[in-house]
C-alpha cells in the first residue's frame, strides 16, 4: 500500500483489516458494502453550492454520478479512502475541501461496523469531524448483518468475520455513543442510519 499523507496519514494499517485494492477494483464494493444503495433512500433538499465528501466509500465513482445527476447542478460528491483510493486522489479532494472551508455533508456508509476496536471507530468519527465545517451535517449508516426484516428487534448475530473483513452486526443504536462523543449530538433516525451536526463557530 502507498503510504498515505494529510488526512489519512495516521490511519494505521489494520483499520481496513484484510483488504486493500487499487482504485480501479469495484469487486469489493458491489461484493461486500451497500455501495450505491446506500444512498437511495435519503431524502435531502440540497438548493446551494454543497461539497459532499464520503469517507471510505472505496474505489467506486458510481455514487459520486448518481448523486451529482440527483441533485444538479448544486453538489459535488467527492469520494476517499485509504486504501482504495491513491495518495494523490485523496489529496487532491483534501486540497478542494480545506479551500471550501470543510465539507458541507461528510457521510461514512459501512465503516463503523468493520473497525474491530473503539480507538478505530473513534479515530474514523474525528476524522470526519475534522472533515466538515462549522454547521454541516453527518451522515452514518451501519451493515447490521442483515437481521430479518420480519424479526430484527429480537434477532442478534455476534460479531463475526466475512472473509477477511471483519463485521459487528449491530444497529445504529449501538454507535450512537461514539457519535454522541465525537459530535455532540447523535440522531438515530432508523436501525442504520445516525445524523449529527458539527456545531458552529460562537462569536
Amino acid at each position: 500500500m502507498e503510504r498515505q499523507h494529510g488526512w489519512f496519514a495516521d490511519v494505521p494499517p489494520t483499520e481496513w483489516p484484510g483488504y486493500e485494492s487499487d482504485a480501479s477494483d469495484e469487486s469489493y464494493d458491489e461484493a461486500y458494502t451497500e455501495g450505491i444503495t446506500a444512498f437511495f433512500d435519503l431524502s435531502l433538499t440540497i438548493n446551494r453550492p454543497t461539497l459532499w465528501v464520503d469517507v471510505g466509500g472505496g474505489a467506486s465513482d458510481r455514487a459520486s454520478l448518481y448523486m451529482e445527476e440527483q441533485y444538479a447542478p448544486w453538489l459535488r460528491f467527492r469520494v476517499v479512502d485509504p486504501y482504495q483510493r491513491s495518495p494523490k486522489h485523496n489529496a487532491d479532494v483534501q486540497r478542494e475541501t480545506e479551500a471550501n472551508g470543510g465539507a458541507d455533508i461528510v457521510s461514512s456508509m459501512s465503516v463503523v461496523n468493520i473497525l474491530e476496536s473503539e480507538a478505530l471507530i473513534r479515530h474514523h468519527l474525528e476524522l470526519l469531524h475534522r472533515i466538515l465545517k462549522p454547521g454541516g451535517h453527518a451522515i452514518f449508516k451501519v451493515w447490521d448483518g442483515r437481521r430479518p426484516a420480519s424479526n430484527r428487534r429480537n434477532y442478534h448475530s455476534p460479531s463475526v468475520r466475512h472473509m477477511t473483513v471483519f463485521q459487528r452486526n449491530q444497529t445504529a443504536a449501538f454507535f450512537a455513543p461514539f457519535v454522541q462523543e465525537v459530535f455532540g449530538n447523535a440522531e438515530v433516525r432508523d436501525e442504520v442510519c445516525i445524523l449529527a451536526q458539527k456545531r458552529p463557530h460562537m462569536g
